[in-house]
């Protein structure tokens, strides 16, 4: 079995890749934590609020249905009384609980992760298409 080295040019290829799987999955994080955070700001508001169950519209009722929603539960009702049955069967499940921090991706590899075998000599003239691939 032979000996070889990625380009250069591949290796750039891979670590934009890595990269722009790192950034996306950095937005999508920042995008669950930013809908927490409100979810989290308009439940305290409506706390505060002081009202009774009973007493509240379909958007606040809608809202608490939301907070106290688990994976796994059905879709959140439409109506009223639905959504006020459904509000009386989870109330006492815990608070939402908050995302987990975004992971921390490891720091990028160092070129010799991506590199495999030798380089060719760069004072060498090779004019071949694999410039980058040495073969025994």
């Amino acid at each position: 079995m032979g000996k070889f080295a990625l380009g250069m040019d591949v290796m750039n290829n891979l670590r934009a890749q890595k990269d722009e799987e790192a950034r996306k999955n950095e937005e999508k994080a920042r995008k669950v934590h930013g809908e927490y955070d409100t979810l989290l700001e308009k439940v305290q508001k409506l706390r505060d609020k002081n009202t009774l169950s009973h007493q509240w519209n379909v958007s606040e009722l809608k809202l608490m249905v939301k907070w106290f929603k688990r994976d796994g539960d059905a879709p959140i009702p439409l109506k009223k009384n639905e959504l006020f049955a459904r509000y009386e069967a989870t109330m006492n499940h815990k608070d939402c609980l908050p995302p987990p921090p975004a992971q921390q991706l490891p720091p990028p590899p160092d070129d010799a992760s991506f590199i495999s075998g030798t380089y060719l000599d760069d004072n060498k003239d090779d004019s071949s298409h694999f410039s980058g691939v040495q073969f025994r």
